[in-house]
């Protein structure tokens, strides 16, 4: 089936995330760290994004790393394994790539970077709850 490629521009966004090591397909396990870090501290849980540093195809799967973050404007101060990663804006390709999945209910959008590579009101972080 072939795909539409789309170039479009991407304004950027500032994460919260986390590293991940290894398998890339186990990569929601640390998404699942930041959300219950988000949800501990009453942030909006809104857009997400994995990005992805290595070939599966030519590293070894045990130096396999990325990045699992979800979108934030807080000050998250010192909080542990969590820490702020800037995307910059960019120009990006965009394919839409629609394939049953039995726990999600909307096709999923993939971009890659062609380049370069909501606040809400919280309780204080408390210092037994700043590290994961």
């Amino acid at each position: 089936m072939p795909y539409r490629v789309e170039i479009e521009p991407f304004a950027g966004a500032r994460l919260a995330a986390i590293q991940h090591r290894g398998d890339y397909q186990t990569i929601g396990n640390s998404f699942a760290k930041v959300q219950i870090w988000f949800a501990a501290h009453k942030l909006p849980i809104t857009r997400s994004f994995g990005i992805y540093f290595d070939d599966p195809e030519s590293i070894p799967e045990k130096d396999l790393r990325a990045e699992a973050g979800l979108v934030t404007d807080e000050d998250i101060g010192n909080a542990g394994a969590i820490r702020i990663v800037p995307i910059p804006a960019m120009l990006c390709a965009s394919v839409l790539h629609k394939a049953p999945m039995p726990s999600w209910s909307a096709p999923i959008a993939i971009s890659s970077a062609t380049g370069s590579r909501q606040a809400a009101t919280r309780p204080p972080i408390s210092p037994a709850s700043r590290n994961i």
